[in-house]
């Protein structure tokens, strides 16, 4: 397989991925609340026990601070989060998955882990090794050009101001 052929490859397989799990989401999370709001809502559950604050979701999705507090205040108004303040400053709340979304998330983790499971049937435990491996790299690789765009664009505003 060539580049271009792997490009096109990697791109078809990612859109099938995300389109069968916002599918997944759309089945199980409440009709009015996109996709975007179940991964929040996952990010919020893994992270369970960790304080994770509103500017914690905005850098882990990439969303400005007013889109973020739109979607948790909806959250919110769901009861699938709540803020809670943090013992150490009383000005910090933290946000927190309620019990309801964490039923949701779950729900929603075994339908993903059940496609995946489909996905990847018949692929063998070497190739498996493989693809992990490859994918490790390219995560790796990934967070490298996000780090030095960030960088980059830091010293592109030191220049300007």
């Amino acid at each position: 397989m060539e580049g271009k052929d792997i490009q096109r490859s990697v791109i078809a397989l990612a859109e099938f991925i995300w389109s069968n799990a916002a599918e997944i989401h759309k089945r199980i999370y409440p009709d009015n609340l996109s996709s975007e709001y179940g991964f929040i809502i996952a990010y919020l559950c893994e992270n369970e026990g960790k304080n994770i604050y509103q500017r914690d979701v905005e850098k882990a999705f990439k969303m400005s601070r007013s889109t973020v507090s739109t979607i948790l205040k909806e959250l919110e108004r769901e009861g699938l989060v709540e803020r809670k303040s943090v013992i150490t400053d009383a000005r910090l709340k933290k946000v927190v998955a309620t019990e309801a979304a964490k039923l949701i998330n779950d729900a929603c983790q075994k339908e993903i882990d059940a496609f995946t499971d489909k996905l990847f049937s018949g692929i063998n435990t070497k190739e498996l090794d493989v693809i992990s491996g490859v994918l490790n790299v390219l995560e790796i690789k990934k967070n490298n050009m996000i780090k030095n765009a960030e960088q980059k664009a830091r010293q592109s505003e030191e220049y300007e101001g």
